[in-house]
């Protein structure tokens, strides 16, 4: 926007002076305005204000200016809702600009004639069109003088400081007054409506000096000030920040007064146009000259007046509005542009200001975030200005219109910057952990609500970042230049040297509409006077910049290949090496191969030769062999004596490269033969270098290649000059410092490929991997190196086999060639179990035999050790036997020397643990080779042992009938003596499952005792005698035991808690190894003071009966009980006993009662305990009276059960059944 006037282009912001205070540096023109012209005079006569307090009060006052601030609603700093301001800062005296003209100069013969000229002669401002001293008269529409009037001359406030001394007294006090008095006198005589406003600022406060208020009331009620617009009182701050606030609260009061003073300009405007004729000018206009303003030019005039009123009030959608009536009016069928010929300079002053306001309509647009508006507006215009100049100009063929494009291009650029746009950026996190966000350029600004809508809307209706727009005017000044450089050579004359008819053919052909004249634009000399070229590149690397910014990368690199293609036309070879190095230096366009850098190289090339950079001209002549195309044609043939020519610094040009830097004309690839291999063994290696058939260059001669293997020696093929130039070479290595030398032919001819083989011996064990491999060309001139170490770009997939001359290319099976492990020297020592069966069980203790057998072919020593995991409850307890020796608790075992093809057997004891379990166990065996006493081997075993559960288990309990007699509360005990609980007798059963593979063998079965409560004892009865069982695999085994329970203390009622263990000595058949198994029994907890009913089957004496039952009630509790028995009637048997009885027991008591039953004939008999026999279930009801609980019938007994569905049943055998 530099071509424009700045008054033009600069946003308005409301001016306000500050009198009394240091003056500001800022030169804006204005102070030259007031020397030439004479308008009103504000000064005072008060002292300036320049203690620190007033400098620090400037400071904060100057810190509301907008002026640099962004042109956004949302960037302005401040607090919302706020104006910003134009602050000018500017001593004790300001002159206003004049507001009407002085009357013009009157002849005597008309002074004569007329007795009082100017009595009613009406008189203009000094720049309107009617004022005969205005530079608009009498035709112009407006002049960048009245915009710059208005922002820099006139302000809206004017603040006026004074310092109120303690010691002047009231002598300070008048002069305060006389200076407000002047001040605003002046600015009534002026005819501007400017508002006033005084500052007082004094040494203390009005609470420490009270005498201060009657002061400040005095001076307001003189000065006629507004006490809450014209008087502002300003006592001694401590902080900053109380400035501060001081500050913005004036202005928040001042604010709808600096608005208002617009609003009266704005309505004096609006009358002015609401005017139904065309004002008259102070001076008539004479016949045949200049004809005053249409209609239409004075609406546009006053249109513009409107909207600068408007964006002074920071109204700038209403100033929008405003901009775009007053460019309709300019293109108006009537309009200037219609009717103003284009050869007049007024033509050319509509074409300014009509750019003016279409650019301020954009940054209305912006301001209001209306980004797609605001495109389609710049858009809209420049087609609109692309008509007029057709139609009414020199056409748009013209270096002229190049250039205006270039500057409407570069216009919307600034504005986009300056708008500062949060619509093009985007705020992100920087990380998961990082709440805090950056923000992150966009490429363009999504459309607006109204756009949105549309289903699908045009790219080029989105605004873009600043660098679209600067790309836009850098296409445009290229044509620019181009289309100058076609200037012909009688068009390109100074004026002086042309005649007069081709003058004005050029004026007729030419449109120099912000531009030179064509001989100022190219003159003979060749030498213009317009630097293209640097606006040119200036254009370019901003855009790239732009657009590097927001990763168009692609985009930025091409701006800058184009700009060298300009220099390198016009022979600035330095500035080509400036531009194309960076880009030269990028390897990402490499990478991607992109073609349209084939022209760097040849440019760069050309620029390096030119200036004389040996080391650019090695390095495009070194990358042009593998695409020559675009180098002169024998430029590779002689690569060594490429830079011959160039003056070399230093005397050896040195060159290192990377395939991430310079793209190498020689493709290297490597494989090894295999991918495994082991100590000591060899390794095939081959590697195969090509040159691209479309090399000119007649031989590319290599010096030596480098390859680099994992940590292994580095190796160098070295060339050395004989016949084999191609083809398959073997390479015969050896040692040279530390590293392994080959020789070998390293002429390489284009499309031909020389293969080498040669091999490797690795001595440890491990992966190697090749990590580069570096191509060396050496001459008198220079030395060049090109490392490559992308991997995967070297990766042979094939294997070049020599058959009787010709190679056959033979797949490899591995698929990264690159790469080769290294294993340890194969170990030839065999472990074999000779015993191992395939299930253990817990608790058993179990040996494992092995064999070591030496399949070397020499003696080897050394020792086997055996591994465990050894935490846990569930550790193995393992131990070495051998030669009647155990070694317990030692891992290693030594072992002694083995002959070739000799075995030891080796025993292994474990002892299994009490829990199931898979444990794993290895069997390291360490030795060394008689032969090789340094080189460990090792030979390792791993085994899987599963330790499974040996027997299936369930068990019951029941009650059982405890014959001695218990305790009472009638037997005497001494004090000495502590009477026992109750004791409870118990049947506890087990069936055991065996889940053993085969028969094995059960010695003994115990019950043990793991826990039992506090304060009870329990004591174990074996039933029966066990001997040897045999127990085949899922066969049964049952066993039982009485269990007998009491309780320390009579007075302890709590159950008894009892865990008790099943333990079973078993071994297998066929081993003597006895082992022990332990069966976990659930806890029980057993009741001792709840009352219960107990059955037994008693003999049959003298009563001739078939079964007598004997039924026992206890209570064990400390409680008076009383039961309600009955015994209910069977049709299978009769019975004597009481039938319903009521039965009373005392704390601590039993009670027997019997019955004898009859059974009723013979049923069908069933085995039984005993024999044959049948089940009977008798029924016996015993409820508790207080409680009315009904008593469970428990067997106690042999040949008595419970039944899950009749209840209790009596076994009655087949010899007692009475018919």
């Amino acid at each position: 926007m530099e071509d424009y006037p700045p008054s033009y282009t600069e946003h308005n912001l409301p001016l306000v002076l500050l009198l009394g205070l240091s003056p500001d540096s800022l030169d804006d023109g204005s102070s030259t305005a007031q020397r030439q012209e004479s308008g009103t005079r504000l000064h005072i006569q008060s002292p300036q204000c320049e203690s620190e307090r007033a400098r620090h009060l400037a400071q904060h006052f100057l810190a509301l200016d907008g002026t640099l601030a962004a042109w956004n609603a949302t960037a302005l700093p401040g607090p919302a809702a706020t104006m910003k301001y134009r602050m000018r800062s500017v001593g004790r005296t300001w002159t206003l600009a004049p507001r009407k003209a002085a009357p013009p100069p009157q002849s005597p013969d008309e002074g004569n004639r007329q007795s009082s000229p100017s009595k009613h002669m009406e008189l203009h401002s000094t720049l309107s069109p009617l004022s005969p001293g205005s530079p608009l008269y009498p035709d112009g529409i407006m002049t960048p003088m009245w915009l710059a009037k208005h922002q820099n001359r006139v302000p809206c406030l004017v603040i006026a400081f004074f310092e109120m001394s303690m010691s002047g007294g009231s002598s300070v006090d008048d002069t305060i007054i006389s200076d407000i008095n002047a001040v605003r006198a002046a600015l009534l005589r002026s005819g501007c409506k400017t508002k006033f406003a005084a500052i007082l600022l004094s040494e203390k406060s009005i609470v420490r000096a009270p005498e201060l208020e009657d002061r400040l009331t005095s001076i307001r009620r003189t000065a006629s000030l507004d006490s809450k617009v014209g008087l502002f009182f300003q006592p001694p701050m401590s902080s900053a920040a109380e400035v501060s606030t001081f500050v913005h609260g004036i202005f928040n009061t001042l604010q709808p007064v600096s608005v208002e003073y617009y609003r009266d300009l704005t309505k004096h405007a609006r009358r002015k146009k609401a005017r139904s004729f065309v004002p008259v000018s102070t001076v008539a206009t004479s016949k045949g000259g200049p004809q005053a303003l249409s209609s239409i030019a004075w609406n546009a005039r006053y249109e513009v007046k409107l909207g600068v009123f408007a964006e002074f009030r920071s109204e700038m959608d209403v100033a929008e509005r405003h901009y775009s009536q007053a460019i309709e009016d300019l293109f108006n069928v009537e309009g200037p542009f219609e009717t103003t010929p284009s050869w007049s300079p007024r033509f050319d002053e509509v074409r300014l200001l009509s750019d003016v306001i279409a650019m301020r309509v954009v940054r209305c647009q912006l301001w209001n975030s209306i980004t797609s508006g605001a495109v389609q507006s710049w858009s809209n215009y420049r087609v609109r200005m692309q008509d007029l100049v057709d139609r009414r100009g020199k056409g748009t063929q013209t270096y002229s219109w190049a250039a205006w494009e270039s500057r409407w291009a570069k216009t919307m650029s600034e504005l986009v910057q300056r708008a500062d746009l949060p619509a093009l950026k985007q705020s992100i996190k920087q990380s998961v952990e990082d709440s805090s966000e950056i923000m992150v350029p966009l490429t363009y600004a999504p459309p607006e609500r109204t756009y949105a809508s549309v289903d699908r809307t045009p790219p080029f209706l989105m605004l873009h970042h600043p660098g679209y727009w600067l790309r836009l005017a850098t296409s445009a000044t290229r044509l620019r230049w181009q289309r100058a450089l076609k200037i012909p050579e009688e068009d390109r004359l100074p004026p002086g040297q042309s005649p007069a008819s081709a003058l004005v053919e050029r004026s007729n052909a030419y449109d120099c509409y912000l531009v030179p004249e064509p001989d100022e634009e190219y003159d003979l000399s060749g030498k213009a006077h317009v630097d293209h070229m640097s606006s040119l590149s200036e254009l370019s690397k901003a855009s790239a910049q732009e657009l590097a910014a927001r990763g168009q990368a692609r985009l930025a690199a091409e701006l800058m290949l184009a700009l060298a293609r300009d220099l390198s036309r016009v022979e600035r070879y330095a500035e080509v090496l400036e531009v194309l190095s960076p880009l030269y230096n990028e390897s990402y366009w490499r990478q991607d191969h992109w073609l349209l850098f084939g022209e760097v190289i040849p440019l760069l090339n050309q620029a390096a030769q030119a200036v004389g950079d040996s080391e650019i001209v090695l390095a495009t002549t070194w990358e042009s062999l593998s695409d020559p195309t675009g180098l002169a044609p024998g430029s590779q043939a002689k690569f060594t004596h490429c830079i011959d020519e160039v003056a070399v610094r230093g005397g050896i040009t040195v060159a290192d490269y990377t395939d991430h830097q310079r793209h190498c004309p020689i493709t290297p690839s490597f494989a090894f033969a295999e991918s495994e291999t082991f100590v000591g063994d060899s390794m095939g290696c081959q590697i195969t270098l090509s040159l691209p058939s479309s090399a000119r260059a007649a031989t590319v001669t290599l010096s030596n290649i480098s390859l680099r293997i994992g940590s292994y020696r580095p190796i160098d093929l070295v060339h050395t000059v004989d016949d084999a130039a191609s083809g398959i070479t073997a390479i015969n290595l050896h040692e040279r410092d530390g590293n392994l030398l080959g020789n070998c032919n390293l002429e390489l001819r284009p499309g031909q490929a020389s293969t080498m083989n040669f091999t490797l011996v690795f001595r440890e064990a491990r992966e190697y991997r090749l990590k580069e491999i570096a191509l060396s060309v050496k001459t008198d001139r220079f030395q060049l190196k090109h490392t490559l170490n992308n991997i995967e770009h070297l990766q042979a997939k094939d294997w070049l086999h020599d058959d009787e001359g010709n190679g056959i290319r033979r797949g490899l099976h591995h698929h990264e060639t690159t790469a080769v492990t290294v294993l340890p020297k194969p170990p030839k020592l065999r472990i074999a179990l000779v015993d191992l069966r395939s299930q253990y069980y817990v608790g058993e203790r179990c040996t494992l035999t092995m064999r070591v057998t030496n399949d070397e072919a020499e003696s080897v020593t050394g020792s086997i050790r055996q591994i465990h995991d050894e935490s846990g409850d569930t550790a193995l307890s393992i131990r070495w036997e051998a030669d009647d020796r155990e070694y317990t608790g030692a891992d290693l075992y030594p072992l002694q020397e083995l002959h070739p093809d000799d075995s030891a057997l080796l025993t292994l004891s474990i002892q299994a643990p009490l829990d199931a379990g898979t444990h794993a166990i290895a069997l390291d065996a360490d030795y060394t080779l008689a032969g090789e006493p340094f080189t460990a081997l090792k030979r390792t075993l791993t085994l899987e042992i599963v330790f499974a559960t040996l027997f299936e288990a369930k068990f019951t309990l029941s009650p059982a009938l405890h014959e001695d007699p218990w305790p009472s509360y009638f037997t005497s005990f001494s004090a000495s003596e502590s009477p026992e609980g109750v004791p409870h007798l118990w049947r506890v059963g087990s069936k055991l499952r065996s889940l053993a593979d085969s028969s094995i063998l059960i010695e003994s079965v115990k019950a043990i005792v793991d826990h039992v409560g506090e304060d009870a004892s329990c004591q174990i009865m074996d039933l029966d005698r066990l001997d040897q069982v045999t127990l085949s695999s899922q066969g049964v085994f049952e066993r039982a035991f009485q269990l007998l329970t009491r309780k320390g203390s009579l007075d302890d009622r709590s159950p008894t808690a009892v865990e008790l263990s099943l333990e079973l000595t078993w071994r297998r058949q066929d081993n003597d190894n006895v082992s022990t198994a332990l069966v976990p029994i659930p806890r029980m907890t057993l009741p001792t003071s709840e009352p219960r009913v107990l059955c037994v089957h008693a003999e049959s004496r003298d009563t001739g009966a078939d079964v007598v039952l004997q039924y026992h009630l206890e209570n064990p509790s400390s409680h008076f009980l009383t039961f309600a028995v009955t015994f209910e009637a069977n049709d299978d048997f009769a019975f004597s006993g009481p039938k319903h009885r009521a039965l009373s027991l005392a704390p601590l008591s039993r009670h027997r009662i019997d019955y004898n039953l009859l059974v009723h004939g013979a049923l069908d008999a069933v085995k039984g305990p005993g024999g044959p026999g049948r089940w009977i279930y008798p029924g016996l009801q015993v409820v508790d009276s207080y409680y009315q609980k009904t008593l469970r019938v428990q067997a106690a007994g042999n040949g008595v059960k419970l039944d899950a569905q009749k209840g209790l049943a009596v076994w009655v055998p087949a010899s007692t059944e009475k018919r």
